[in-house]
């Protein structure tokens, strides 16, 4: 079983994944690639690249994680800094993005649940083509999000046609 905080982290991850995707991300992606600053362009490739690397090993049982995880992190926020000192658009956009795990717990009401639903390749000793579901989540009663685990996606197929009934789980 993950440390408490394992599932908030890992919702927080997918919380900025998907505050990038709708924020004002081709702006940001633009500005940067465009900037006629070359480190901002270096920077602003190293830091996406270093994101997907992250969220894949974040996924990963900690056992089968990098050894120089921490450091990627480092690395990672090193780069984030120095972005939002030289991009005034990368700046403006990171602070649109800080909302955690916390900031949605702290905003539900007492008969409110949050669901985030989540993708991910499945990982067993290896990358495999399998998908896998899951969903976190969030109670006001309760402080971590669950992660509740759905099918893979081929074992999903077999049930597309017919209505998906969730266990209740609360």
């Amino acid at each position: 079983m993950p440390p408490p905080g394992f599932y908030q982290e890992n919702n927080n991850l997918q919380l900025l994944l998907k505050s990038l995707s709708l924020a004002s991300t081709k702006n940001t992606m633009d500005a940067a690639r465009n900037s006629s600053d070359t480190t901002v362009q270096k920077a602003f490739i190293n830091w996406q690249a270093n994101k997907s690397i992250l969220a894949k090993q974040f996924s990963l049982p900690m056992a089968n994680r990098r050894e120089d995880l921490k450091q990627l992190e480092e690395q990672t926020e090193n780069l984030e800094k120095e972005l939002t000192r030289r991009s005034s658009a990368f700046k403006n956009q990171q602070q649109v993005l800080q909302i955690k795990t916390t900031d949605v717990h702290k905003s539900l009401k007492e008969n409110e649940v949050a669901i985030e639903f989540v993708r991910f390749q499945l990982y067993t000793k290896n990358w495999t083509d399998s998908m896998m579901y899951a969903a976190y989540i969030l109670r006001k009663m309760i402080l971590h999000p669950s992660l509740f685990r759905f099918a893979k996606k081929s074992n999903y197929k077999k049930y597309s046609t017919v209505p998906v009934q969730l266990p209740l789980l609360w």
